[in-house]
């Protein structure tokens, strides 16, 4: 006895049931086949759906992925473009009006005025500087993740006066993590402490960065306003953004959460399993 298996009026297989005994079929049965046959052909369209679904959905973390591996390069073009060209030229031009400060020594009416045009040079260089460090931060590739870091911690609390704590637990001194994964932890923390400039209004906060055999485990917690869903859409808008570090966690393999309540803070976590560091390996390569 064989069954079509129909979804919306299309058959995708069919259901096939053998007997030995001549007439042995009755209506009944037939009337019980094509029961399961109409829940076995939902199953089989779910499961193929679901199936296209999962490609999709790798199809596009790699093109996100891809997507992200450029703006990195970029972000390194730039940065070496202001550092090399833009900062040399800042340098180039202070040079100059030190030599017509030295030349102008008697009129000094006009001594103020270069005075003021250095200070306005020394402070576009040091914006450089710290764009440059933004884009591509060179301490990160030089001495890894925890230095990296530090330095950005460091550099976050004195400019927005937030303390902020680092707290590394690390069980072995000598791993090192690949490039991939420290970008993906940094480009957090990052984007994390930016987003709390900008919205937490916090009083502190502390990063959390445990490194084991097993896993690296990081979370960004803060004591500020906090946000609810219907904020949190807002802030999706505005640059990287949640999505974006997700998409870059979910790029290493790993995962991250939030948690935030208006009023009581933010609270933010990425796990990676270190199993992930062989894709990790691969990716650089």
């Amino acid at each position: 006895m064989g069954v079509p298996l129909c979804v919306k009026g299309r058959a995708i297989g069919l259901f096939s049931i053998d007997k030995s005994i001549p007439g042995f079929f009755t209506r009944k049965h037939g009337e019980m086949a094509m029961a399961l046959a109409a829940h076995a052909a939902l199953a089989l369209d779910n499961a193929r759906m679901f199936e296209q679904i999962r490609e999709a959905q790798d199809q596009l973390r790699g093109l996100s992925t891809r997507i992200m591996e450029a703006q990195e390069q970029e972000r390194r073009s730039i940065a070496a473009e202001l550092h090399d060209h833009s900062g040399q030229a800042l340098l180039g031009l202070r040079a100059e009006l030190q030599v017509l400060k030295r030349s102008l020594a008697d009129h000094h009416e006009i001594l103020p005025k270069i005075e003021a045009l250095d200070e306005i040079i020394m402070e576009i260089s040091h914006d450089l500087r710290q764009l440059a460090h933004n884009l591509h931060p060179p301490l990160l590739a030089a001495l890894g993740l925890i230095p990296a870091l530090e330095q950005h911690v460091e550099e976050f609390s004195r400019r927005f006066n937030v303390p902020v704590m680092l707290e590394v637990d690390k069980t072995d001194d000598d791993i090192r993590l690949p490039q991939a994964i420290e970008l993906v932890c940094y480009r957090v923390v990052q984007e994390a402490l930016t987003n709390l400039a900008k919205y937490a209004q916090a009083n502190t906060a502390r990063i959390s960065l445990v490194i084991t055999p097993c896993h690296v485990r990081l979370s960004v917690i803060d004591d500020g306003v906090g946000f609810s869903r219907h904020s949190q859409g807002r802030k999706r808008q505005k640059g990287f953004g949640l999505v974006g570090m997700r998409e870059r966690v979910m790029a290493v393999g790993g995962e991250l959460q939030v948690w935030s309540q208006a009023g009581r803070g933010t609270r933010l976590e990425v796990e990676i399993p270190l199993q992930s560091l062989e894709q990790a390996n691969r990716n650089e390569r």
